[in-house]
Parts: C-alpha cells; sequence; structure tokens
C-alpha cells in the first residue's frame, strides 16, 4: 500500500521479487525486493581506480590520490577498455622504461618498477603511462608497409624465438595512480633482421615506437597498439 495526494484514499504498487522473468509492460512500476537485487549485484563486477580527497579540510589545496574500487566491467578482464586514443591522444612520450628480451640492456626499469624481460613502460607525462610486453616469435606477421591498416594480431604466439617482432599493451595509468590491468592482444610490429637481433631489439622498438611522433608510421602503430584493448 502507498500513500496518495488525495486524503482518506491510499494505492498499490506490485512487488517484484524476480521469481520470473521480468515484463516491461507489467513489472516496470513494481517495487524489487532485497533477494531480486542481490543475485544481481553479486554479479556486478567491479574495477580499481582512484579518487582525489582533500588533504586539508577546510582548505583543500592539498590533495591525496587514493585508491578505490568502483562497480563497472573490469579491465583485467577485457570486459572493458579505456579509450587510449582519445585519453592520451598524438603527444610525444617523455620518457620510458624497458628491459630487453634477452634481459641483456635496462633503462629506468626501477623508475617504472620493471622486473621481467620483455617489459616495457611508456610515459606520456601528467601521469598518463601504458606498459607492455614484448615478444619475438617465428610467426610470420605483416604491418602493411607500415601502415598497420590490417596488420597481424594474435590472442597468443606460438613460441618465443624467431626474427618476427610483436607487441602487446597489459596497462595504463590516465591520473597518475597506479598502473591498472587491461587485456589486448599481440600486435606484430615488423620483422628483425635475424633473431638474435629480435631479442636484442624487440622491447626498445615496441617502446620507441610508442614514444615517437615523428613520423606517419609511428602514430599509425600507435592507433593500432591503442586499438587492439578489448580485441
Amino acid at each position: 500500500m502507498t500513500y496518495t495526494n488525495t486524503p482518506g484514499r491510499i494505492g498499490e504498487r506490485g512487488i517484484y521479487t524476480g521469481e520470473s522473468s521480468y515484463n516491461a509492460s507489467s513489472d516496470a512500476d513494481k517495487l524489487i525486493t532485497a533477494s531480486a537485487l542481490k543475485g544481481a549485484f553479486d554479479s556486478i563486477p567491479t574495477t580499481d581506480t582512484t579518487t582525489l580527497v582533500c588533504a586539508n579540510p577546510g582548505v583543500c589545496d592539498l590533495w591525496t590520490i587514493v585508491d578505490q574500487t568502483a562497480m563497472g566491467p573490469s579491465a583485467a578482464s577485457g570486459a572493458a577498455c579505456p579509450d587510449l586514443m582519445s585519453l592520451i591522444g598524438d603527444v610525444e612520450g617523455t620518457g620510458s622504461g624497458y628491459i630487453f628480451n634477452n634481459g641483456n640492456m635496462r633503462n629506468n626499469e626501477s623508475t617504472y618498477g620493471l622486473s621481467q624481460n620483455g617489459t616495457w613502460v611508456v610515459d606520456y607525462g601528467d601521469g598518463k603511462m601504458i606498459s607492455g610486453k614484448s615478444q619475438c616469435t617465428s610467426q610470420i606477421g605483416t604491418n602493411n608497409d607500415r601502415t598497420w591498416t590490417n596488420p597481424t594480431i594474435s590472442a597468443t604466439l606460438p613460441d618465443s624465438t624467431g626474427q618476427y617482432c610483436y607487441c602487446q599493451l597489459d596497462g595504463y595509468a590516465t591520473t597518475g595512480g597506479s598502473i591498472q590491468s587491461l587485456s589486448a592482444p599481440w600486435v606484430f610490429l615488423y620483422t628483425m633482421s635475424s633473431t638474435p637481433a629480435c631479442a636484442l631489439f624487440c622491447t626498445l622498438r615496441c617502446a620507441d615506437y610508442l614514444v615517437k611522433v615523428g613520423a606517419d608510421y609511428y602514430l599509425a602503430f600507435r592507433a593500432a597498439m591503442f586499438n587492439s584493448c578489448g580485441m
């Protein structure tokens, strides 16, 4: 029973328990029970994000970045991917870190928290970063003459030895917080001169192509990588 605007008159609303399939024509105005909501809330995934908290209440000219969990598709599951082209665009990177596939060369690995061979981070400034992996393989690929209009994209690679260099996104940050994980396939970069050359330089080239903007092919590869998220 519900109140109405007419003195002495009561109204009524139906109750939806979720025991039967929802029918918009007959169930839209019903009150929903806790039991019907519970299953829906239990199935809603979460995603890690950050928020700003005032560090000096009353003045609030200092802020602290605090991790939080929000309702929404999890980027780690591949269900949600940020629009990196809009968030980062065609700005040139301000720095990078990487560890070669063979581990022989390292650059800024401690700055960006890298520890595994074949990993890299590209820093675009203002708290915007992407991270990823590189892998050399025997799987032949194409980059459409460095236009990446329809490049070879693979969910998995058959091996980790060869002269064909692939790159993969696995994380991003846009607010200066911790890097959030995401799901993306391997995108073919280009063919190295030999297997040893690929082991030496594949990681560097993945990062380098995502840092630079001085040629059309850099931005073409960036677009292919950013748009691969969630594929």
